[in-house]
């Protein structure tokens, strides 16, 4: 049983690891979110910096970003809603991490996260301290 066990995590595991992510439409709020992701989990901050609003850039300094941004082995998130109401957006997310101390020895954790987006100048950008920030000062 715990052989067998074992072989269905490393199957999962590796169905997981091939998959591709979604492609949302550009121009959208979905792929300016994902582009912030994907740019936090490159390591990339300069860039996911960039996808912020005007005003939040003053407010959030890109070098938090890697003293917040908690690196994990297993990464996934999954959309869970869009709204869009005119020239602003709400990208509901679940983030789910896997950490392992050894083979036989693995945790989960998930957890939801808001991003609210407004549209400046044609170009979606956040508008609200996002994951990993959560917070920056205020002005």
């Amino acid at each position: 049983m715990g052989l067998v066990l074992v072989g269905l995590l490393v199957v999962a595991g590796i169905i997981v690891a091939f998959r591709e992510p979604a492609q949302f439409e550009p121009g959208t709020p979905e792929a300016a979110t994902q582009d912030y992701l994907l740019a936090v989990l490159d390591e990339d901050y300069e860039a996911a910096h960039a996808l912020l609003t005007p005003e939040l850039q003053r407010r959030c300094d890109v070098r938090d970003l890697d003293d917040r941004y908690y690196r994990s082995e297993g990464k996934r998130i999954t959309l869970t809603e869009s709204r869009v109401d005119g020239d602003s957006a709400v990208i509901d997310l679940e983030f789910t991490a896997t950490y392992s101390r050894d083979a036989f020895d693995f945790d989960q954790y998930s957890h939801e996260e808001r991003f609210d987006l407004d549209r400046i100048d044609g170009e979606w950008r956040i508008s609200d301290p996002p994951w990993p920030y959560y917070w920056c000062p205020e002005e």
